[in-house]
């Protein structure tokens, strides 16, 4: 099981201006998102560094998560 006390999982970290994302991460394992309401983070494997860094810089984040991360990668709840 991942756990963000696992090695593989030492996330860089970028706030993020959004109603919903607090931050998001990327890892060797993929991307991480922490909300802001509930504070849990979710882990959607294989999301490129590219591809996270571009989610940070997106217009709309919650979009962009909705319509370009969640519908093809898979989610596995860290915290």
């Amino acid at each position: 099981m991942l756990t963000m006390k696992n090695p593989a999982i030492q996330p860089v970290w970028r706030e993020v201006e959004s109603s919903n994302v607090a931050r998001v991460g990327w890892c060797k394992e993929g991307m991480i998102v922490q909300f802001k309401a509930s504070g849990a983070q979710y882990l959607y494997r294989g999301v490129s560094r590219q591809r996270a860094v571009a989610m940070v810089y997106a217009k709309r984040v919650g979009i962009y998560l909705n319509n370009r991360v969640k519908p093809n990668f898979e989610a596995l709840k860290l915290s």
